[in-house]
């Protein structure tokens, strides 16, 4: 409810720039069952990734949402490391699978 909120309130801005958004839940324990016929230039997911068991189905579901065009898609994802038993792996995981990982510096982030 709160995603749609947001996206309604900016959708005037979005169509201004030529842009559009979407949004979809997507389960990862099913990705097989997306229909994965849509490009996207940005994904953004945060605070996905609280357990383990949720590293290599969130990390698939982001290299399927990018597989359509990767040199175009960028996923913004934010995540807190709360536990270095889950951030570690995490972020292997992830590059594993090509994808980048860049700190924001403390400086910038919101108080």
């Amino acid at each position: 409810e709160r995603v749609m909120s947001n996206i309604a309130r900016n959708q005037s801005a979005i169509e201004a720039s030529g842009g559009s958004v979407c949004f979809k839940v997507l389960n990862w324990d099913k990705l097989s069952e997306w229909d994965n016929s849509t490009t996207f230039d940005l994904v953004i997911g945060t605070d996905c990734v609280w357990h383990p068991t949720f590293i290599k189905g969130f990390t698939n579901a982001l290299v399927l949402l990018c597989a359509k065009d990767p040199a175009k898609c960028k996923a913004l994802v934010a995540h807190k490391v709360r536990w270095d038993a889950l951030g570690d792996p995490f972020f292997a995981h992830l590059s594993e699978h090509g994808l980048q990982r860049v700190q924001v510096p403390r400086e910038k982030l919101h108080p």
